[in-house]
C-alpha cells in the first residue's frame, strides 16, 4: 500500500468515526431527542400548473445550454469526446441555475434559494453542511457496501461512474476542471433542483416518506450507475432531511460539495470507491 493510500485510509477512518459521533449527537443522545423540533421548511404556495411550468423551464434550459455548448465547440475546433461531454454537462448545470434564478417571479412563487424565516449566518451554514456530510458518510458507505455485495452475489457487474473514470484518466488541467464541476457547480445545481424545487414542492402535498424517497430516488437514478444507486439514494435522503430541518438550502449544498470533494480525493489518492 502506497503512502497516499495509507494516509487516505487513516483520514477515512477518522471521518467515519466523526460521522458516527455526529449521528449520535444529532439523533442518539437523550439531549438530542429532547430538543427535536418541528421542521422549519415552510409550505410552498404554488399551483400544480405553475410547478409543471417551472420543471419544464428547468429541463429546457438544461437541454438548450448543453446543445448550444456542443454546437459552439464543434464550430471552434474538433475536441475529444470526453471534453465535449464535460463542457456539455457544465453548460447544462449553468442553464439550470440560470433558469432557477430567472424563475424567482412572485407570480410563480419560486425562490431559487429558499431559506429559513430568519436566514442563519454563513458560519452556521458551513457548520450545518459539515455536520450533515459527516453524519451521512457512514450511512452511505454502509448502505453502499451492502448494496454492492448484493449485486456481486447475484452476478451483476459493478461499473464505476463515468465521471470517476474521467477523473482518473484525465490530464491535470481537465482534472482540475472536473473537480470544480463536482465540488462547486454540480452541488448547487442538483440541490436547487432536487431539494429546492422537487422536494420542497412535494413535501407539503404528499406523505412525508414519499416526499423524501421520490426526489432521492430520482437523484440517484439520474446518475445512471447501478453500483452507486443505493448509496446515492441514501445521500439524497440525508440532504432532504437537512434541508427540511434547517429550511436553508445552503446546508445540503455545502454537504454535497464536501461529499464530492471527499470522493474525488479518495480517487486521487488511489483508494477505490
Amino acid at each position: 500500500m502506497s503512502l497516499p493510500e495509507t494516509i487516505a485510509n487513516v483520514v477515512e477512518l477518522a471521518l467515519l468515526v466523526s460521522g458516527l459521533i455526529a449521528l449520535f449527537i444529532l439523533f442518539g443522545s437523550p439531549a438530542a431527542r429532547a430538543r427535536i423540533a418541528a421542521p422549519v421548511l415552510p409550505f410552498w404556495e404554488m399551483r400544480p400548473l405553475n410547478f409543471l411550468l417551472v420543471v419544464w423551464c428547468i429541463v429546457m434550459a438544461n437541454v438548450a445550454a448543453s446543445v448550444a455548448a456542443v454546437q459552439l465547440l464543434r464550430l471552434a475546433a474538433p475536441l475529444p469526446g470526453d471534453t465535449v461531454r464535460i463542457v456539455a454537462g457544465m453548460a447544462a448545470d449553468l442553464g439550470q441555475i440560470a433558469a432557477c434564478l430567472a424563475l424567482r417571479s412572485p407570480r410563480l412563487g419560486l425562490e431559487a434559494v429558499p431559506s429559513a424565516p430568519a436566514p442563519p449566518r454563513p458560519t452556521r451554514c458551513w457548520r450545518g453542511g459539515t455536520v450533515t456530510f459527516l453524519a451521512a458518510l457512514p450511512l452511505v458507505e454502509l448502505v453502499e457496501l451492502a448494496w454492492q455485495s448484493t449485486l456481486k452475489a447475484t452476478g451483476v457487474p459493478l461499473v464505476e461512474q463515468d465521471t470517476l473514470g474521467l477523473f482518473i484518466h484525465a490530464a491535470p488541467a481537465m482534472r482540475a476542471t472536473l473537480l470544480f464541476f463536482a465540488v462547486a457547480l454540480a452541488p448547487v445545481t442538483e440541490e436547487l433542483v432536487f431539494r429546492g424545487v422537487l422536494f420542497r414542492y412535494v413535501r407539503g402535498r404528499a406523505p412525508r416518506w414519499l416526499a423524501l424517497a421520490g426526489p432521492a430516488l430520482l437523484f440517484a437514478a439520474l446518475h445512471q450507475n447501478l453500483a452507486s444507486l443505493a448509496g446515492l439514494f441514501t445521500l439524497g435522503l440525508c440532504f432532504s432531511l437537512a434541508y427540511e430541518r434547517t429550511g436553508d438550502l445552503r446546508v445540503p449544498i455545502v454537504a454535497h460539495g464536501l461529499f464530492n470533494l471527499h470522493t474525488a480525493l479518495l480517487v486521487f489518492a488511489g483508494v477505490t470507491k
